[in-house]
């Protein structure tokens, strides 16, 4: 099964932080996520992408996150098997994405 569509967003946490969504688009649907960012911050959890911009939501947005997946993510996962995930993840690992932002 091949992604045919990525799209991410900018929404609100149940704690009102903004944070990503994505819709994924396959021939079976659509399946959409969000990725609030937990309470607690350890050494095991992911890093955040926050824009840092201080007149937007305290510096909490997400707009650099959402052009990443949108611009660079989302045409290089775009046709893929779903099933490889292994091999996706190692893809964004090779898109070297932070000095183009």
């Amino acid at each position: 099964m091949s992604i045919l569509k990525i799209h991410a967003r900018e929404i609100f946490d149940s704690r009102g932080n903004p944070t990503v969504e994505v819709d994924l688009y396959t021939k079976k649907g659509l399946f959409r996520a969000a990725v609030p960012s937990g309470a607690s911050t350890g050494i095991y959890e992911a890093l955040e992408l926050r824009d840092n911009d201080k007149t937007r939501y305290m510096g909490k947005g997400v707009k650099r996150a959402v052009k990443y997946i949108n611009e660079f993510l989302a045409p290089a996962l775009c046709n893929q098997v779903s099933q490889k995930l292994l091999s996706i993840s190692i893809k964004q690992l090779h898109l070297h994405w932070w000095p183009r932002i």
